[in-house]
C-alpha cells in the first residue's frame, strides 16, 4: 500500500481490511498446521470485524449528517 491508512477514505479502508481478511483466509486454507490455520482464521476474523466497524461508523456519520442537515432547514427546504 502506497498511502498511509490515515489518508484513506472509509470505503478504501473497508476494502483494504476486507482484502487483508481474504488474504488471511487464503493463508489458513494453505496452512498444513492446525495451530497456524487457527491463527490465520483469527486474523481473518479480526480484519473482517474491523472492516465492519469502519463501515458501521461511516453509515452512522452519514445518518447524523443527514439529520443535522434536516434540523437546519425551516421546513420548505431552505436553510436558516
Amino acid at each position: 500500500m502506497d498511502k498511509s491508512i490515515d489518508t484513506l477514505s472509509s470505503q478504501e479502508r473497508i476494502a483494504y481490511y476486507r482484502a487483508l481478511a481474504f488474504a488471511a483466509l487464503g493463508c489458513a486454507r494453505d496452512s498444513t498446521l492446525d495451530e497456524s490455520r487457527r491463527s490465520y482464521l483469527g486474523l481473518a476474523t479480526l480484519w473482517a470485524s474491523l472492516a465492519d466497524e469502519v463501515d458501521w461508523s461511516a453509515q452512522r456519520q452519514a445518518e447524523i449528517a443527514v439529520m443535522c442537515d434536516c434540523h437546519q432547514s425551516n421546513g420548505d427546504g431552505e436553510k436558516r
